[in-house]
């Protein structure tokens, strides 16, 4: 049996073996395949903290646009547009000519379909939870906001004819401040 989990695809499968861990000094890697993906890839979801909150947020407004005007089928769940209009999606002309502010922070809430909000909601616990572990909650929202915010203005000025939703933005600033902080300069 022992034989068995040596070979090729064995280490991957294999469990902390105590009487075998027990004798020697712990090294890093040593945990199994699918032991080192779900501590790389979610290692600190917690249930209290500002990543979960983004989550149920988004969650719940996805549901709210498929009810408002139900789904259309250009895609698969995909809320109509006329419930994104309604909620707040990125539309520069509405911020500008009727003050509407809110659309620089409501289409981080809202999503095209089911896919479009899985990914986000994937990205935003890789990237925010191991995030939220170094900054702490308050950090995270200020950072996750501001890039938000930011991206859409940015939106706003360089692609002001067309409508945007999802919380790419904010992701990507999620990603620039990790990738700045792992540059030396």
């Amino acid at each position: 049996m022992d034989e068995e989990r040596q070979g090729l695809l064995g280490g991957l499968f294999a469990r902390d073996r105590p009487n075998e861990n027990a004798n020697r000094e712990k090294r890093a890697r040593d945990e199994s395949f699918f032991g080192a993906l779900v501590l790389n890839l979610c290692p600190t979801v917690r249930c209290c903290t500002f990543t979960v909150f983004i989550i149920f947020i988004d969650i719940i407004m996805f549901l709210i646009s498929i009810w408002i005007y139900r789904i259309i089928n250009t895609e698969l769940l995909a809320p109509n547009p006329r419930a994104l209009d309604l909620l707040g999606w990125k539309d520069a002309r509405k911020i500008k000519k009727r003050a509407q502010i809110w659309r620089f922070i409501t289409p981080t809430f809202l999503h095209a379909s089911l896919v479009h909000l899985v990914l986000d909601l994937l990205s935003t616990v890789v990237i925010g939870s191991g995030l939220e572990n170094g900054l702490g909650s308050w950090k995270l929202m200020t950072l996750y906001f501001v890039s938000s915010f930011g991206g859409i203005i940015f939106s706003c000025v360089f692609n002001p004819m067309s409508y945007s939703v999802g919380a790419s933005t904010a992701i990507f600033g999620l990603i620039g401040y990790y990738v700045s902080t792992k540059i030396d300069v």
